[in-house]
């Protein structure tokens, strides 16, 4: 049996019979709860047990399944240089890690892939400073390359991300934020300065993120809840209620 993560009840299940081994395909980006219910000729036993799930990529390759909450904190400790910056993104590589600083913009998507093609050691970026994006589209799209390559993505103690920095962070395999991470949200506006709090939700212009966020395992919920946190022109940070909320990290 199966569930979205910020459902309770279950959207799928199928009866495997004696099987150990089973295939299918999964969006890129979902997040399941997994349930395994062993049955005999006497019953139902009505636990799950459950030791091992990994999911594999169609090409073998398994490194979100791999990827644990203890490397990503691990990847997101000791002395980092968290100190603001308004100048393009850069994404040093350290380790097993990357360190992301700077605006996002249209040359971010091929900075990812570059980093994603060059250093398959590297299986963390940590968000240090990032003030936002001035390209939504490209942001997005630089975010799908991280989930698609299975990285995971922290913020360290005294990170600051807002806006577009956050989708970024939000579409690792495993996401975390440290206790003291600031995590701004607001709405946006069109270029005749409509905000996006303003349009009814079938309006076009909010499939960008209907589409992003239910293929990174956020729930829709919190696209709606971004509109009203703050206008486009403010920031809303984010408290450690909403945090859980909202399950902006892995648990």
């Amino acid at each position: 049996m199966a569930s979205l993560f910020f459902l309770k009840t279950p959207v799928s299940s199928l009866d495997v019979g004696s099987q150990l081994n089973i295939t299918g395909e999964l969006r890129i980006g979902s997040a399941f709860y997994v349930a395994i219910q062993p049955y005999n000729a006497s019953g139902v036993l009505p636990f799950s047990q459950i030791e091992v799930l990994q999911v594999t990529s169609a090409t073998g390759s398994s490194n979100s399944a791999m990827l644990t909450i203890a490397e990503v904190d691990a990847a997101c400790s000791g002395p980092i240089d968290t100190s603001p910056t308004e100048q393009p993104l850069t994404l040093q590589v350290d380790g097993t890690r990357a360190i992301f600083r700077g605006v996002i913009d249209s040359s971010t998507p091929a900075k990812v892939q570059s980093l994603i093609d060059n250093n398959p050691e590297v299986k963390v970026i940590v968000l240090v400073y990032g003030p936002g994006s001035d390209d939504d589209e490209a942001n997005l799209q630089a975010a799908r390359l991280v989930n698609k390559a299975g990285l995971g993505t922290c913020v360290p103690e005294n990170g600051e991300i807002y806006s577009g920095a956050f989708d970024f962070y939000l579409a690792g395999v495993v996401c975390r934020l440290a206790d003291s991470a600031v995590v701004g949200v607001h709405s946006w506006a069109t270029g005749d300065n409509i905000e996006g709090a303003a349009l009814p939700m079938d309006d076009p212009q909010h499939q960008l993120y209907l589409d992003f966020y239910p293929e990174v395992g956020v729930p829709a919920d919190f696209y709606r809840f971004t509109l009203q946190a703050a206008p486009a022109a403010g920031m809303y940070n984010m408290t450690a209620e909403d945090k859980v909320t909202y399950k902006m990290e892995s648990m």
